[in-house]
């Protein structure tokens, strides 16, 4: 049997602020209603957005983040880095040469970036999450393509 799939456009390029350009996104429940949001990278207005489901297949207004001048954020993920309960952000910014997190506070909202350093012309290009060793903790795996390395930010 084939497979029928119905695409429905849900956020549209009214709720994007002009010319942003996104370019990857992820998905989590970001104020514990039970309904997935969504983040996304504005590449061109150098800020993360966050969308919150309104259960009625819209999404709220965009609320946005910096990730810094001349960021150049190119992923995204999603994940509970500090162990609260509550959805946190980290994104890869390839020319700042480092990584961003947001820590979630429960409710649609994230702290000011902290920035860890990904190495001189490294261009932290994509990201993942695991429990690369095996700590119960959420680390983060950054693959870096100026430099042909992987970055392993263990928590």
């Amino acid at each position: 049997k084939r497979c029928q799939l119905g695409f429905k456009t849900l956020i549209d390029d009214a709720v994007f602020q002009h010319n942003s350009r996104p370019c990857s996104l992820a998905d989590g429940d970001f104020n514990h209603d039970n309904l997935l949001d969504i983040v996304v990278i504005n590449f061109d207005t150098n800020t993360i957005g966050i969308f919150l489901n309104n259960g009625n297949e819209l999404f709220a207004p965009q609320i946005t983040n910096t990730t810094g001048d001349q960021s150049s954020s190119m992923s995204v993920v999603v994940g509970d880095f500090n162990n609260d309960g509550y959805l946190d952000i980290s994104v890869t910014n390839y020319d700042l040469h480092n990584i961003d997190i947001f820590l979630g506070y429960g409710n649609g909202n994230f702290t000011k970036q902290s920035s860890y350093s990904t190495g001189l012309h490294s261009n932290p290009y994509a990201i993942a999450l695991n429990d690369f060793n095996k700590d119960v903790y959420l680390d983060i795996g950054v693959a870096n393509s100026g430099t042909n390395t992987i970055d392993i930010f263990l928590d």
